[in-house]
Parts: structure tokens; sequence; C-alpha cells
């Protein structure tokens, strides 16, 4: 697998040596700034945004593990319009693609 050297404000950066919130840091969110995201009113950030399933068997109740996301842009307050979710770049876009994503319904 190729590696990515981007040149940057930081210096050159091996992007296969960077975890996914570095990702985040050092890439989405000033994409996002550059792009006019407002990051104190149109964006959160590592966000859980369901509570996860409930089950409830006979009298015992358990819940599942609520879905988090990396970013959710927001249109308006409390109206959410996309969910982006970073990947380590050692991972292709080929095998996080088949079948990783789930859709997300705001309701």
């Amino acid at each position: 697998m190729p590696r990515f050297v981007e040149q940057d404000r930081w210096g050159d950066v091996d992007k296969a040596s960077l975890g996914e919130r570095d990702i985040c840091s050092k890439f989405i969110t000033p994409a996002l700034r550059k792009a006019g995201w407002d990051l104190h009113t149109q964006l959160r950030e590592e966000v859980t945004f369901t509570k996860g399933r409930t089950t409830v068997r006979g009298k015992l109740v358990s819940r599942g593990h609520g879905k988090r996301a990396d970013y959710i842009l927001y249109y308006k307050p409390n109206i959410p319009l996309a969910v982006i979710e970073a990947k380590e770049s050692v991972k292709s876009v080929r095998a996080v693609s088949k079948g990783n994503f789930e859709r997300v319904h705001f309701c």
C-alpha cells in the first residue's frame, strides 16, 4: 500500500502513521472550517447520538451500545444535516465501504 505524505502547516506528515483523532484534528476540522462551517454552532465532534437499542426479556431490560459519530454537521440548531465518520488512513475506502456503514435516521 502506498504511503501518503502531505505538506501542510505541520511540515511533512506521514498519514499512515496518524490515528483517527489525528486525522480529524489535522485534516478534517481545518477542511470544515475552510469550507465555511461554524465550528461553534454548526458542528459537534465525538457525539453519541443514540442511547442504544433497548432489549426486554421478561423482567430483564438491557441497553445496547449507543451510536457515535466523529462529527455531526447541523443546518440549524437541533436540525442535523450530515454525519462524518473518520477512519485511519491505513484502511482503504473499499474496505470501509463494504458494509461498515449503517444508514442514520434522525427522527
